[in-house]
């Protein structure tokens, strides 16, 4: 299952890119992804709390499968075995041709949990995805006007 949201910022990509490295200030703002602790290296891991509303939380040591600043962030967080429920959280950064910044905020799920609910599931991700990519817009660029 493939879930999606994108945000456009009006900031340098390196302001955006410095929000979302910067973990130790995820409690402040971070409505889905409730604290990250450790090494962003590719093949490094990373210690990480998400909290999806109405769901229990999905918290355990996360493997960095990429780490390619300031574009591209991703991790694999699994709830037991890999069989029954793996996450891979993918944040990337796009500068446009009108110097625009688009972050795209992935999850893609695999599992055999989702058979017992993937349409809850996509739900409550998409809306977690969005409320993030509201925040971190507040947080880079300030409130709306």
């Amino acid at each position: 299952m493939k879930v999606t949201s994108d945000a456009v910022f009006t900031v340098p990509a390196e302001k955006v890119w410095e929000a979302l490295a910067d973990f130790g200030a995820y409690p402040e703002w971070n409505p889905l992804v409730k604290s990250m602790e450790g090494n962003p290296e590719p093949q490094g891991s990373v210690q990480v709390t998400i909290a999806y509303p109405g769901a229990d939380l999905l918290q355990g040591r996360a493997e960095v499968t990429g780490w390619v600043p300031p574009k591209y962030f991703s991790f694999t967080l699994r709830k037991g075995p890999a069989w029954w429920y793996q996450e891979e959280h993918i944040f990337r950064l796009k500068t446009r041709d009108d110097g625009k910044v688009v972050f795209y905020n992935e999850v893609y799920a695999t599992g055999l949990s989702l058979r017992f609910g993937r349409k809850a599931s996509s739900h409550r991700i998409r809306h977690s995805l969005d409320r993030m990519n509201e925040e971190l817009k507040i947080r880079v660029e300030g409130p709306k006007a």
